[in-house]
């Protein structure tokens, strides 16, 4: 007979009444017989037997009513000591099946609308897939970066050539000769060799920065205690959270969007692989922005009192 799931509407076949697992989602359903109908497969001329009662809330699953051969996964979030199967691959690693281009499509998809969805139940075994994922991702937004940075070539050009120092600025009072003034007026013109270069060598280097990437966030993620899953989990957090990384389409906006979209779906993608909270997950994306920040905010402090001092010293020699 069939039976229809109430959460996610999944309709699969049983042959008994009584308490149930959706074999798709692992919520719990109570198949209740109809009155004065006999369960599938009881005697003739038997009363209909009782259907299981379910299981205090808490509980385990009681064993005997799992379907022949198959043990029901409990939903997630459930009784301590239960945790859904990470044995799903991505479709990107189903594309020899998919084709290569649905696989990838349906991937991005996923990973910018559903990342709930498709990190859930994603393996983390090994790295299987994700390189090649993200490698892909990376090329496309590389090459799509330098178009615009090509394009735009000219405004930018004339931004950087414009003078840093007025007049009235103290530290224009310095000599020509000292490494201040050298610095100010270093004026840095890109040229579309130099794009291409920059472009070809994110290209060449995209798996070693996934996996640097990945390494300080798995550092990061074990000092809040979501690293339980293991390095490959945080890496494919990582590399199937890159889908948004098509955002850089939109000229200007699209690479500060593709960024702030990417650090999302790497919080979900996170606290679903390695079977953390969400705070747990924000915390060890947070805490290597701060630290860098910090170093940042350190040099530029660094460097405004060398200035000060050497000004200091030309009013004063």
């Amino acid at each position: 007979m069939l039976a229809k799931c109430a959460s996610c509407s999944h309709v699969f076949n049983t042959d008994r009444y009584g308490l149930q697992y959706c074999p798709q989602c692992g919520a719990q359903l109570m198949l209740s017989p109809p009155p004065g109908a006999q369960p599938p497969g009881a005697p003739q001329g038997q009363p209909p037997a009782a259907g299981p009662t379910a299981p205090p809330a808490g509980s385990p699953p009681p064993a005997s009513t799992a379907l022949p051969g198959w043990t029901p996964p409990p939903p997630y979030g459930g009784p301590a000591g239960y945790d859904l199967p990470q044995d799903q691959p991505s479709p990107w690693e189903e594309r020899h099946s998919r084709g290569v281009f649905p696989a990838l499509i349906e991937t991005i998809r996923k990973s910018m609308f559903e990342p709930a969805a498709l990190f859930e139940r994603m393996r983390v075994d090994n790295a299987a897939g994700a390189v090649s994922y993200f490698w892909i991702i990376s090329a496309f937004s590389s090459v799509v970066s330098t178009i615009w940075a090509l394009a735009l070539l000219p405004l930018t050009n004339r931004l950087s050539s414009m003078p840093v120092l007025t007049p009235d600025n103290p530290l224009s009072r310095l000599p020509p000769e000292h490494p201040f003034s050298q610095l100010l007026h270093m004026q840095v013109q890109n040229t579309p060799g130099m794009i291409v270069s920059s472009m070809v060598g994110r290209m060449l280097f995209a798996p070693v920065i996934l996996f640097v990437m990945a390494g300080i966030l798995h550092v990061s993620a074990a000092i809040f205690g979501a690293s339980k899953k293991g390095f490959n989990a945080t890496l494919r957090a990582l590399a199937y959270s890159s889908g948004p990384s098509v955002v850089v389409l939109v000229p200007l906006v699209g690479g500060l969007g593709a960024a702030i979209w990417w650090l999302v779906v790497f919080v979900v993608g996170l606290s679903k692989t390695q079977r953390c909270s969400t705070g747990s997950a924000i915390g060890a994306v947070v805490l290597p922005a701060v630290v860098f920040l910090c170093c940042g905010f350190m040099a530029v402090i660094v460097i405004a009192v060398s200035a000060a001092a050497a000004v200091g010293g030309l009013a004063h020699p």
